[in-house]
């Protein structure tokens, strides 16, 4: 019976904080005792009708939906564990210690209420192989009762998707699932006063900014209810610890929690995602602490074959397949995005991408190796010869590759092309193997990993652009974001998520992203500048954006972008009231890029200033008609300017 567990005045104290009268708490209290309908309705000389409004009208004010018996053992589930909750927290408030006495949960609805706050997981209804994986990992959390697992593993290996699946398939193992990514670098209050509330179920709402307290009331939550918490992208803390003393703090936080949930005896078991590898979660599996680490590598072939099998887009043979999944290590979010962008970007034509990707990976080993390393022509040649093939070449194997090239004469002799590899292998750059009795050579994974990092987030961003392009604009950030992800100093990347959050009216992030692709010298960084000049025209900045503009304009090359500045340049000089500068900006611009029609919208502006209202007119016809609806990189002002031309249109013809 509940009211043996909880005292009356908890249970008053609760009903009067909820709004409950005297009469539903004399039907709740009953109910929590077992008594039935009619039970309840004699005691009290009312009618079942009476007792079932009442007991509704509790559950209402408990926000308890739903019908039948689970309705009171949910509330039974939230009064106990409310009443046991308090002693903790005020336990933890009140002073530095922890209590260790275990908390009894009753059984008898501990075992049929779940709780799960699942975030933002990713759908994991197509999911493909790793049965091995799961086996392991079920049989480390259920029978070996681990508290602390680890899956490492290269961007897009599979860790989330995963996870995800694993806690679906354990979920009635645990009172408690909760599912975070820290993609965005949540700070660790914020995600530790998350994970409180949840497994508290609501009570600790007010929680003192101590950290480590706040860690120890998560301990001793973990102690009483068995609850499997899931933190996806670890990486993104330990990648920015050296950013700034923010992060530093931020990591040395988490480190703390791994540790002593690593450390802590309780029931539960935290999984971490990530592609760093973890070193105090290291240490504790050498202390042989209940503690895992899965490394995850590619999906095996038949697994990865069904990717391309279920997208349906293009054919190919089994060893064109069986190519393209070596080349991409059997990355599933690599071999996804492949499966996407191949009917739309190349015709369906598989041998044509293999062949691009070639030339691609040329292109950057050659920008590797030329930022990093200062290689001998030979030297160069041979990463390339290894950097293009799939498999490990011995030193005859790689020496016929030279011989046959035209721009290596057939005098390189073996023993040269020996000593260069034994040079590269010393700097990291390659790796020998031990084959079938003989050494051969390939690139050193962190190399190959820094490759197919590129050529994803390449057509990652590919694919962002054409959900921009087709105004799926969440979808677009999704891409981007991961295209950011596999290479952060992707310019293109940054530049066309700014765009996207322009769209989704997040100001700020954009600013952000384009202020990154400033950074870089090319033409994503020369747009970046002049959209950064229009968000300060926005925020009323029109000298700030003058300055910008004009530390730029001589040195962009690009016609289209060059028009835009001067568009841009014109906009902030007419909002000084500078007309004449305004309208001299504004006519280059027009000349540079005649089939804009922004700059005709301003040009009426300003003519409309100097007087000119034959010209204005000419203008504004020019801003309804020279550029189509339906444009990319629509600016989102032009709808606004186009509404005013209609209406001055519209006045002078009536």
């Amino acid at each position: 019976m509940l009211t043996s567990q909880v005292p009356q005045d908890f249970l008053k104290a609760v009903a009067t904080e909820r709004g409950i009268s005297d009469g539903e708490l004399n039907a709740l209290s009953l109910a929590l005792d077992g008594k039935s309908t009619t039970e309840i309705a004699t005691q009290l000389g009312i009618t079942g009708i009476a007792v079932r409004k009442r007991l509704g009208e509790v559950y209402r004010k408990f926000q308890i939906a739903g019908s039948g018996p689970g309705k009171l053992a949910e509330l039974r589930h939230q009064l106990l564990s409310q009443y046991q909750g308090h002693p903790v927290l005020n336990n933890f408030y009140s002073s530095n210690t922890v209590a260790n006495s275990e908390v009894m949960i009753d059984p008898s609805f501990a075992d049929t209420i779940r709780h799960q706050d699942w975030g933002e997981t990713p759908d994991v209804s197509v999911f493909y192989g790793r049965t091995e994986e799961l086996t392991m990992l079920k049989q480390w959390i259920v029978q070996e009762r681990c508290r602390l697992i680890a899956l490492l593993g290269m961007g897009g290996i599979g860790k989330t998707a995963l996870s995800v699946k694993l806690a679906k398939q354990l979920e009635d193992e645990f009172e408690y699932v909760i599912w975070r990514s820290l993609q965005l670098t949540s700070p660790i209050q914020e995600v530790l006063t998350q994970l409180i509330q949840f497994v508290s179920q609501q009570q600790a709402i007010k929680l003192l900014p101590d950290i480590d307290k706040q860690i120890s009331i998560l301990i001793e939550y973990l102690r009483q209810h068995r609850c499997l918490l899931i933190l996806d992208d670890v990486g993104v803390v330990l990648q920015n610890r050296q950013l700034s003393e923010h992060y530093q703090n931020e990591y040395k936080y988490y480190k703390k929690l791994v540790r002593q949930i690593g450390e802590s005896h309780h029931n539960s078991c935290l999984i971490l995602n990530s592609r760093e590898k973890l070193s105090k979660i290291a240490s504790l599996v050498e202390e042989e602490k209940p503690v895992r680490v899965l490394q995850l590598s590619g999906l095996e072939l038949e697994d990865a074959q069904k990717i391309f099998w279920s997208a349906k887009t293009f054919a190919a043979t089994k060893k064109e397949l069986a190519q393209l999944i070596k080349l991409y290590e059997a990355n599933p979010l690599a071999l996804k995005t492949v499966a996407k962008i191949i009917p739309d970007f190349l015709n369906n034509n598989l041998a044509d991408f293999l062949q691009q990707n070639f030339l691609d990976i040329r292109n950057i080993i050659n920008d590797f190796l030329e930022e990093k390393f200062k290689l001998t022509e030979l030297e160069n040649k041979l990463m390339n010869a290894l950097a293009v093939n799939l498999q490990p070449l011995s030193v005859e194997e790689l020496q016929a590759k030279l011989n046959f090239s035209e721009d290596f004469p057939q005098s390189v002799v073996t023993l040269e092309v020996i000593n260069i590899l034994d040079s590269l292998n010393q700097r990291g750059l390659i790796e020998k193997q031990m084959i079938l009795g003989g050494n051969k050579f390939i690139l050193h994974s962190e190399v190959r990993k820094y490759i197919n990092n590129i050529l994803i987030a390449k057509y990652l961003n590919k694919l962002g652009f054409k959900k921009y392009i087709d105004g799926e604009f969440k979808s677009a950030k999704f891409y981007l974001k991961w295209a950011i992800s596999f290479n952060p100093n992707l310019a293109a990347a940054h530049y066309n998520l700014a765009a996207t959050y322009e769209e989704l009216k997040d100001l700020p992030n954009a600013r952000i992203h384009y202020q990154v692709a400033a950074k870089y010298n090319n033409r994503a960084a020369d747009a970046a500048i002049n959209n950064l000049a229009r968000l300060e025209i926005f925020r009323g900045h029109s000298t700030v954006a003058i300055d910008m503009i004009l530390l730029k304009l001589d040195q962009v090359k690009d016609a289209e972008i060059s028009s835009s500045l001067h568009k841009n340049l014109g906009w902030a000089y007419w909002l000084q009231q500078r007309y004449s500068e305004a309208e001299q900006h504004l006519r280059k611009a027009i000349e540079l890029d005649s089939d804009r029609a922004p700059a005709y919208c301003l040009l009426a502006k300003v003519q409309e200033s100097l007087g000119d209202e034959q010209g204005a007119l000419m203008s504004w016809e020019n801003c309804l008609n020279k550029q189509p609806e339906k444009t990319i990189w629509k600016s989102p002002e032009l709808d606004t300017w186009r509404i005013e031309a209609r209406q001055r249109l519209n006045s002078e013809s009536n």
